[in-house]
């Protein structure tokens, strides 16, 4: 494999295949190779291979100031758990206004999820757009 070559700084599907080179050649988990990826610099990995919904979450954008602690997925055994403990979030989820996506609850909106086969997926859009904060962010990560 020539990781030169292969690996594009914008491409977040090369960065998923660094980790399973590594992953292969090493020996090692992917949380191991992800984690040293990160401490070489390597920032855009955070969103590589985030675990969430008993799966991994589609590689996302997070941005540098996204706090290293803070969670960028949420279990759908988390979000029912959040369900019915605020009046507000219940209305949003409850009226479809926001549907829950690859791990992530998200705006329904067409630039941010489609639904396929009965399930919700990220668009390309969503994904690119992270866990940006704004005023009104199209997903909660």
């Amino acid at each position: 494999m020539n990781l030169a070559g292969d690996i594009h700084h914008t491409d977040l599907y090369g960065y998923e295949r660094l980790i399973e080179h590594i992953t292969e050649t090493y020996g090692s988990y992917r949380t191991t190779a992800k984690n040293r990826l990160l401490h070489l610099g390597f920032k855009r990995v955070r969103g590589v291979f985030e675990w969430g919904d008993r799966s991994y979450a589609k590689a996302h954008e997070i941005p540098d100031d996204f706090p290293d602690d803070w969670t960028y997925t949420l279990p759908i055994e988390e979000m029912s758990k959040i369900l019915g403990t605020n009046l507000t979030f219940d209305k949003l989820v409850f009226s479809g206004s926001f549907v829950y996506a690859d791990g992530h609850l998200c705006l329904n909106h067409p630039d941010y999820v489609i639904n396929f086969n009965g399930h919700w997926w990220l668009t390309e859009k969503a994904k690119e757009y992270g866990g940006m904060l704004s005023a009104i962010p199209p997903c909660v990560w």
